[in-house]
C-alpha cells in the first residue's frame, strides 16, 4: 500500500474504505438479517452510507489540515 501524498488524497482513501463498510453493512442488513425488506431501503442504506463517507473524508481532512497547520506555528 502506498502512502497518500496530499491531505486531500488521504480523505479519498478514508472516504472509500467508510463507503465500503456501508456497502458490506447494507448488504448483509438487506441479505440476511431483513431478507423481507423493500429494494428501496437498500438504496436509502447505500445513499446514507455515500453522505457518511464524504462527511468522514471532510472531516478527515479538515483535522490534518489543522493539525498541520498547528504544528508549523510552534516551530
Amino acid at each position: 500500500m502506498t502512502v497518500a501524498r496530499t491531505y486531500k488524497a488521504e480523505g479519498r482513501r478514508i472516504a472509500k474504505f467508510v463507503r465500503g463498510l456501508f456497502v458490506v453493512v447494507a448488504m448483509l442488513l438487506y441479505g440476511y438479517a431483513f431478507p423481507h425488506l423493500e429494494r428501496g431501503w437498500l438504496v436509502a442504506i447505500l445513499a446514507v452510507g455515500w453522505i457518511a463517507a464524504e462527511a468522514a473524508a471532510w472531516w478527515w481532512v479538515q483535522r490534518r489540515r489543522a493539525s498541520a497547520s498547528s504544528r508549523g506555528r510552534a516551530m
